[in-house]
């Protein structure tokens, strides 16, 4: 159950699962579980932590702890796929599910990996969270897949990325995200002018 308002109840994991899914629990008392909230304030995703139900024993990880809103939302799916995996039959409390589905796939090459797009969706239930839509924008090659920009459509989501991509000093030639954006809404827009 949300304890706040603007928050979404994402999973409730083991010590264990947390771990493979890279959380560093070294740092944090002993616990059996912990429930994950994604929550947003000002534009700013945090993932809000209770460990064993205990209200007084709470974690917040902001964006700028992680290194920015897409790594949040990596975060969150790497916690949904541990999830997932361990196809567990526990009764959760969710009174909001987000719903992680791939919108669009561009190959780039067996070398460079390709480039996804995945809409992410809060069904909200009574007294849940309501979320609006947004869209993730992510770079997959032969050993991870990050998130790279995040908006409110796939347009906006990939523009993000094109950014974010650029800050590694790559010419936009070198930037995925730029070819993709080019071969996929250059295109349109252009149409969409004439």
């Amino acid at each position: 159950m949300a304890r706040e308002i603007g928050e979404v109840f994402l999973v409730s994991l083991s010590k264990e699962e947390i771990q493979k899914a890279g959380f560093d629990t070294s740092t944090f008392s002993d616990f059996q579980t912990v429930s994950i909230y994604l929550q947003n304030w000002n534009n700013e995703y945090v993932l809000k932590y209770i460990f064993d139900n205990d209200p007084s024993d709470v974690y917040y990880e902001r964006a700028k702890d992680l290194g920015g809103n897409e790594y949040v939302l990596e975060a969150v799916i790497n916690y949904l796929s541990v999830a997932q995996e361990d196809n567990d039959t526990r009764e959760l409390e969710m009174p909001s599910i987000a719903v992680v589905s791939m919108v669009e796939s561009h190959p780039l090459s067996p070398d460079d990996g390709s480039v996804f797009i995945y809409k992410v969706e809060v069904h909200t239930v009574k007294g849940g969270m309501r979320m609006e839509v947004f869209y993730i924008c992510t770079l997959e090659n032969q050993v991870t897949e990050r998130v790279w920009g995040f908006g409110h459509t796939p347009k906006e989501a990939l523009e993000n990325a094109v950014i974010e991509y650029s800050r590694n000093g790559v010419s936009p030639e070198e930037n995925p995200f730029q070819r993709i954006y080019d071969e996929v809404y250059a295109e349109r827009d252009d149409q969409e002018e004439e």
